[in-house]
């Protein structure tokens, strides 16, 4: 983690460093006087040079201190820390949702292999896979908000209302890699010969398919959903602004668009997190599921 949170931090400074525009032009506007820009690009520390910005920025951090907004002036920790439960919320619903309809597709998909039921299936996938998450958002904007009035146009304050469309916006591509994967490794695992063997027993054909196959086809399985997780909190961006979701992905946007520094690293930084602790989880799943990981340790 502390390798990708250092290079990401430094990515992030470079590029807004390099971005046209000017912070101090955008907090004063463009008739301020000389003077006062000069004072105001010593007062965010913008006079000095980049390595020392992100030096200074590196050393505040360790001490749990992500700056002070150009915009709002206020704490940046504060502001995100306010947001991301509602990032985090949306994306857990999401997964949640995807991840339901995921696994019975996958393995359906897998048991009725070259069947009507299968191709369609995955056709269903690869048309999740494919739609940008921005466009399918205002799709059902227009038909299930504008046009039926079934939901909430926008915000979080409709309770669970709320959550519907965006989290099938950015949880229906989740769903489609996550119905794949399962689909590929429910099929590698039935043509196994502990599989046959279980069937010759006369075990039925429920408790083969949940209790030997899928606990073995797991695996990859894990290993998508921790991924696609962590890209749901990152997707959530796009998905925030189209929706006005109160969240940390739209005060990302709003930052970028306002040149503040402090807000948008604070943003990126904390979404890096979240994305490193998902798959950490991820891996530490191994450990349940997975007898070979179970007995390197006992």
């Amino acid at each position: 983690m502390i390798p990708v949170l250092l290079g990401v931090t430094l990515l992030v400074f470079i590029i807004m460093d390099l971005a046209p525009g000017d912070p101090v032009l955008l907090i004063l506007g463009d008739n301020a006087t000389e003077e006062a820009r000069i004072a105001k690009a010593e007062e965010l520390g913008l006079d000095q040079p980049l390595l020392i910005r992100y030096y200074k920025y590196i050393t505040n951090f360790l001490r749990l201190d992500m700056g002070t907004s150009f915009i709002s002036n206020r704490s940046v920790s504060k502001e995100v820390l306010s947001r991301f439960p509602n990032t985090l919320k949306l994306s857990l619903v999401a997964a949640t949702v995807s991840m339901a309809m995921a696994l019975p597709l996958g393995i359906f998909a897998a048991i009725k292999q070259n069947s009507f039921f299968d191709n369609i299936s995955m056709i269903f996938s690869m048309m999740g896979n494919s739609m940008p998450a921005f466009w399918l958002g205002l799709m059902l904007v227009l038909v299930f908000a504008l046009k039926l009035g079934w939901f909430p146009v926008q915000g979080a304050n409709a309770g669970w209302k709320s959550y519907v469309l965006p989290s099938i916006a950015i949880g229906l591509m989740n769903m489609a890699a996550v119905s794949r994967t399962t689909r590929s490794s429910m099929l590698e695992t039935i043509r196994q010969d502990y599989i046959r063997m279980a069937k010759a027993k006369g075990i039925t054909e429920y408790r083969v398919i949940m209790r030997h196959a899928l606990s073995n086809a797991l695996i990859p399985i894990i290993t998508i959903a921790g991924v696609q997780l962590g890209n749901l909190l990152g997707g959530a961006v796009i998905t925030e602004t189209v929706f006005a979701w109160p969240g940390i992905g739209r005060l990302m946007v709003q930052s970028v668009s306002s040149r503040d520094v402090p807000m948008i690293l604070g943003c990126v930084l904390t979404l890096s997190i979240s994305y490193s602790i998902v798959n950490l989880i991820a891996d530490l799943l191994y450990g349940l599921v997975d007898p070979r990981v179970k007995s390197m340790y006992s």
